[in-house]
């Protein structure tokens, strides 16, 4: 829970059968009420600023929440626990694996083509500060611009939302080459959930352009992409 710089995050005023427990309070001013299992700490987000709210590995938030009334995945879809304990938060820590490890790039960044397709906020649960929607254009397109280090093959991890019912492919292209021909975006449960998929891309040191073109069904609503080894 987060209070502005002058706020309290809590009160005990007209309280009646309301239990303060399993929270993280930061900023403004000390709560009212604080549970027995409840945290008065900096989150550690990974990158606030540019509105990635997933926690670091040394967040009080991590394995410090309650399996009661937790959902059995978080936002993004992965399963929890997956650690230690729940998360404090919509977001679950990959066991063995720090949260946010690799390089975001946010959809709303990137270059949109001339065949329709637009950034937007409409829906909700998105990273950063919107989403690409390609408005169900079958020639919509959107390139971003993905530098390295070093040439390796990388992990690409698409996040998107498909509240339409059915599967919407995306042709997927790295510096102009064909990497696949109709990756499957799986419809989701609403335009509210977010989910990944993934696959692999030969990337070459410097710059690189990864491109994502809209198929017969147009395309899903596209979050980010984070780049791992």
């Amino acid at each position: 829970m987060y209070a502005r710089a002058d706020g309290q995050v809590n009160s005990n005023s007209h309280n009646q059968n309301v239990t303060y427990d399993y929270n993280l309070y930061f900023g403004g001013k000390a709560p009212a009420v604080v549970g027995t299992h409840d945290h008065i700490a900096d989150p550690l987000f990974v990158d606030a600023e540019n509105g990635d709210l997933r926690v670091q590995p040394t967040s009080p938030a991590v394995d410090t929440g309650t399996k009661n009334l937790a959902p059995a995945e978080d936002i993004l879809g992965a399963a929890r626990p997956s650690g230690g304990g729940v998360d404090i938060g919509a977001y679950e820590q990959p066991s063995g694996a720090p949260a946010g490890s690799g390089d975001l790039y946010e959809a709303e960044l990137g270059t949109i083509g001339r065949y329709s397709g637009a950034v937007s906020s409409a829906r909700t649960g998105y990273t950063g500060s919107g989403f690409f929607d390609f408005h169900y254009s079958t020639t919509a397109n959107l390139t971003l611009a993905i530098p390295r280090e070093s040439a390796a093959t990388y992990t690409l991890v698409v996040r998107y939302t498909n509240g339409a019912g059915v599967d919407r492919p995306l042709r997927v292209l790295v510096n102009g080459v064909e990497i696949a021909a109709a990756l499957s975006f799986p419809a989701t449960a609403s335009w509210a959930e977010w989910k990944t998929v993934s696959l692999q891309a030969p990337l070459r040191a410097g710059a690189n352009a990864l491109r994502l073109e809209a198929g017969p069904n147009s395309g899903a609503n596209i979050d980010s992409v984070r780049v791992t080894r």
